[in-house]
């Protein structure tokens, strides 16, 4: 019998409401290893919000963190292969950039993230993002001002929160100044319906296929015989690039994605998907 490696995201994919998991998603993830398959959380998260569902599910495949900056082992307690950070000299430059350069009235927050710790540099308050209250229970967490030294420490990924008519500016001179590293632009419209921005930066191989990939070569396991699922735009890669890409039903990744689910997120739609997939009765 073949071996597969099925990887997926965790919001809105498997996970609902943050903190959200299924009895019948574990089941059907227990159900999948037991016939010799691997199965493979690829998120955005940190590792102190991937624990939890690590102790769900019990993964026996390596599990990426922050985009792929990290494939972690939880079961051997080891990074796969050396994390892929940005430098300490990078984060002085960009916040010296910010400063010198944007003016600290146009940068409204920077979070900074290593696999456990959140560096956060908000310039009017430590409210600006619902992300950030998230984390501050459950991880170690450092506040500082955009106007002060930030920590000169290596992240995995760095989160800008700009003005609008700033954010391009920003967008290009990182991309230019850092070529190994890619800044990607984000909108969305806030509450009272203006538009925001938010600015992602991480190396070029941060990224969530070239992790599954990784982990298929780590684990033996034939590229095609990997499936993936996730439900948005950081997700696009291991949908588009993978013939057995699947995007999540009512998903933003359904415009994009090889293929979708029957059923959504609420409705366990990857766990149902599964079910077909593999013949479980």
């Amino acid at each position: 019998m073949e071996n597969y490696l099925i990887a997926f995201d965790l919001d809105d994919t498997i996970v609902r409401k943050l903190v959200c998991l299924s009895d019948y998603t574990v089941e059907i993830m227990k159900r999948v290893q037991e016939m010799g398959n691997f199965i493979m959380p690829a998120t955005a998260r940190p590792l102190h919000l991937v624990d939890w569902v690590v102790d769900k599910i019990h993964p026996k495949a390596p599990v990426a963190m922050i985009n792929g900056a990290y494939l972690y082992d939880f079961n051997k307690k080891e990074d796969v292969y050396p994390p892929i950070l940005i430098t300490e000299n990078m984060t002085d430059e960009i916040f010296d950039y910010f400063t010198q350069e944007i003016g600290k009235e146009n940068i409204y927050n920077v979070i900074s993230e290593q696999r456990e710790l959140i560096v956060t540099a908000d310039v009017e308050r430590d409210k600006y993002s619902s992300y950030t209250e998230h984390i501050k229970q459950t991880t170690k967490h450092i506040h500082s001002p955009l106007s002060e030294k930030m920590p000169s420490l290596p992240f995995a990924r760095m989160t800008i929160f700009p003005s609008v008519d700033k954010a391009d500016e920003i967008c290009e001179y990182l991309n230019t100044r850092y070529p190994d590293y890619h800044c990607e632009r984000v909108d969305w419209n806030g509450v009272v319906g203006e538009m925001k921005t938010r600015l992602y930066l991480a190396h070029k191989e941060c990224n969530k296929w070239h992790a599954i990939r990784k982990a298929a070569k780590h684990l033996s396991i034939p590229e095609e015989n990997i499936i993936t699922f996730g439900d948005q735009w950081n997700d696009r890669l291991m949908l588009t690039a993978n013939k057995n890409g699947y995007a999540l039903k009512g998903s933003f990744a359904e415009s994009f994605a090889n293929k979708v689910t029957e059923y959504t997120c609420k409705e366990d739609g990857v766990a149902k998907e599964l079910v077909k997939i593999f013949n479980i009765k």
